[in-house]
């Protein structure tokens, strides 16, 4: 049985009515019988989910209910004997009133279908004394399942930055690698290693830093958003690579004593075709 539960309230604000006098004909002997019947106010309620494949009526589901919560109807009971004491021939107990209880769910009550998420809340009604036995009539409501996290009950509307991923990855870094993982990495790892192969030249150092910085920091939030991060880092490459053609070129220089010109190229590259 799923987990049921019990709104507690304070014994005082139960209330009883005054018991109302009627008289009802015996469905098996047809003589006419006396009722007393007492409305209860603000008694606790008791709620569980709705589970038709293990109880297929509320009174059924309603008397398990009773049993795993004995403790809430043991309190109903007290105070019921308690409030109406002065109307009983004798006093009576708890245990007395427990053996001979029946719990029923009021008729025209709507029923719940099994495709229904819902939770079922009983409420007592009324006690009911006839026949000799004693019962206790419940009204029954549906509520659709509503689950609240208060941990993350805040306002929507506020988001962290895109870049702030320290307090995701300490409360689900799966969840955080599961939401990477649907765009390709800026960055790959080879190609870090061979960003730092360049030199230890400050400005090629800053280039290769800010590249390598720029792919950790990623955390897309949006296809804007990666759109950016790759437009910025292809800026980045660019720069990166008109930096390496400068110091070749400058290495070129020192070695040769002058630059190289658009027909060494091109027979640097016929030999390198024909090769």
């Amino acid at each position: 049985m799923s987990v049921a539960s019990v709104q507690q309230q304070s014994a005082s604000t139960i209330r009883f009515s005054k018991p109302q006098y009627t008289r009802i004909r015996n469905t098996v002997t047809g003589a006419i019988e006396p009722c007393y019947r007492f409305a209860v106010q603000g008694g606790q309620e008791l709620s569980d989910t709705v589970d038709r494949a293990t109880y297929p009526t509320d009174t059924e589901h309603l008397t398990q209910l009773l049993r795993d919560q004995e403790p809430a109807l043991r309190a109903l009971i007290d105070e019921f004997l308690r409030c109406n004491s002065q109307y009983f021939a004798k006093q009576y107990t708890t245990e007395a009133i427990l053996r001979s209880l029946s719990a029923q769910v009021a008729p025209g009550t709507l029923q719940c279908t099994d495709d229904e998420a819902s939770i079922a809340v009983f409420t007592p009604s009324e006690f009911t004394i006839y026949n000799g036995k004693i019962g206790l009539v419940w009204t029954v409501r549906y509520e659709a399942v509503r689950i609240h996290i208060p941990a993350l009950d805040v306002d929507e509307t506020v988001q962290p930055p895109a870049n702030h991923v320290t307090g995701i990855q300490s409360i689900a870094p799966v969840a955080v690698n599961q939401v990477c993982s649907t765009h390709q990495p800026v960055l790959d790892a080879t190609e870090i290693e061979s960003v730092y192969d360049i030199d230890s030249d400050e400005e090629g150092a800053q280039l290769a830093a800010a590249i390598a910085s720029d792919s950790h920091a990623y955390a897309p939030s949006s296809t804007r958003h990666y759109d950016k991060r790759r437009l910025k880092e292809a800026r980045l490459r660019a720069r990166l690579a008109q930096y390496k053609v400068e110091r070749a070129m400058s290495r070129y220089i020192e070695k040769y004593g002058d630059e190289a010109t658009d027909s060494e190229w091109s027979e640097s590259g016929s030999e390198s075709d024909s090769e």
